[in-house]
């Protein structure tokens, strides 16, 4: 009987303690002083990478922009992009780290638009031309967010420290390739 006591009371505790859980706001960060107001900015704004085969053809890639906001917007918004040099500056001083600017890339969708009824939308980019840089070299690109507008023409937001998709390339060694291990049985007496 004291078992079944123990476990009931245990059971109760449990169960108000999960429910207090339930309570907290984790990852609310829209206060009500953000109310109605819209931000542009990449999600994805810390550093990513995409590993670079030396040759000589291009390689897309692309990321998301997002509009931040409590309710979704009532009209299309207009993004435009640009690489900038500067944001890989602004992050080897913030970090201490040496990247070199990637020298051949090309923002594919300078302007993306977001439909309105949605939040994001997916802009592209390419480089080429790893086949004649040094693999021992660390290269970074960044593309960042240089105006948004809704299509009646007014300004959004942008958001100030999540502007830029930064894109670590680095080259991958020309003798690297896909191999297949073969497993090996050591038989006794082979050892």
């Amino acid at each position: 009987m004291k078992n079944k006591i123990t476990l009931f009371v245990s059971f109760l505790a449990g169960i108000i303690l999960l429910g207090a859980c339930l309570k907290d706001k984790v990852g609310d960060y829209w206060t009500d002083d953000l109310a109605g107001k819209m931000y542009a900015q990449v999600p994805s704004y810390t550093l990513q990478s995409l590993a670079l085969q030396p040759v000589a053809g291009d390689v897309p890639f692309s990321f998301l922009v997002n509009i931040a906001t409590d309710a979704l917007p009532t009209e299309d918004i207009t993004l435009t992009l640009a690489v900038d040099p500067a944001a890989v500056t602004q992050y080897n001083t913030d970090h201490s780290k040496s990247f070199k600017t990637f020298p051949t890339v090309q923002v594919v969708t300078s302007t993306v638009v977001i439909a309105k009824g949605t939040r994001n939308a997916t802009a592209t980019g390419k480089v080429w031309g790893a086949d004649a840089l040094n693999a021992c070299d660390n290269f970074m690109t960044a593309i960042t967010i240089t105006a948004a507008k809704t299509a009646s023409g007014k300004d959004i937001n942008i958001a100030g420290n999540m502007k830029s998709y930064l894109l670590s390339l680095p080259i991958s060694n020309p003798y690297a390739g896909s191999y297949h291990v073969v497993g090996y049985r050591i038989r006794p007496g082979n050892a």
